[in-house]
């Protein structure tokens, strides 16, 4: 339980910039009912590069001041190829505890990948298909956290992000928490809002909801 509660209390600690839990309908008032801009529910790699292999392999960078971080996020099921030809690959950001999406429906990722290499493909961290992967990646490892320490069945509610959002905010529902966001390349507003997903789910503790700074929600203690 401890590694749990540091878990929880490291995603809701971050920068100091304003963030809010809705606890009913008449709070999202403080919200306008647009989101803040458009975004495709399609999203490719900004580019892909390939390296001789022995076998087929596809690995996740975000790509940040000139500089390739990798991602945890394994995503795509490596599909069934002969060497050197190519393939087009297409997943869905969606399973049975999270999902991510916006007006139009689920967003999806797709990529070409060459058979028998080692293909890595990479996002611009402040391009849409950046802010998709970012999120991604944070609801992958969250969820291989609980995962590996053997505590994921708390987590009985599916999650959606909702992305771009009119707002950053985590809502409570019957069939789904949500998080909303508005970009999502700031991991630490992400993770902040998943992070009361993840502390209501596991009824750890309570939230008098409204607006707060995301540093000034929970310590450790």
């Amino acid at each position: 339980m401890n590694r749990m509660l540091f878990f929880l209390s490291s995603l809701l600690m971050a920068e100091s910039i304003s963030a809010t839990v809705i606890l009913n309908k008449r709070d999202l008032k403080i919200f306008g009912t647009t989101p803040l801009r458009s975004v495709i529910n399609t999203q490719r790699p900004s580019r892909s590069e390939h390296f001789i292999s022995s076998t087929t392999q596809i690995k996740l960078f975000i790509e940040k001041n000139n500089k390739l971080e990798p991602l945890e996020l394994q995503p795509f099921t490596l599909p069934v190829c002969s060497d050197s030809t190519w393939e087009t690959i297409v997943t869905k950001a969606y399973n049975s505890h999270y999902d991510i999406q916006n007006t139009k429906g689920l967003y999806e990722l797709e990529a070409e990948i060459q058979c028998g290499m080692e293909n890595h493909l990479i996002f611009k961290s402040d391009s849409a298909e950046g802010e998709l992967i970012s999120i991604w990646n944070i609801l992958f490892s969250t969820k291989k956290f609980f995962t590996g320490i053997q505590r994921l069945s708390f987590w009985q509610t599916k999650i959606t992000v909702s992305w771009p959002s009119n707002g950053d905010y985590f809502s409570r529902g019957v069939f789904t928490d949500e998080v909303n966001i508005t970009n999502g390349h700031h991991w630490d507003v992400v993770a902040h809002e998943l992070g009361h997903a993840i502390y209501h789910q596991g009824r750890v503790g309570n939230s008098v909801g409204g607006a707060h700074k995301i540093d000034e929600c929970y310590n450790i203690t």
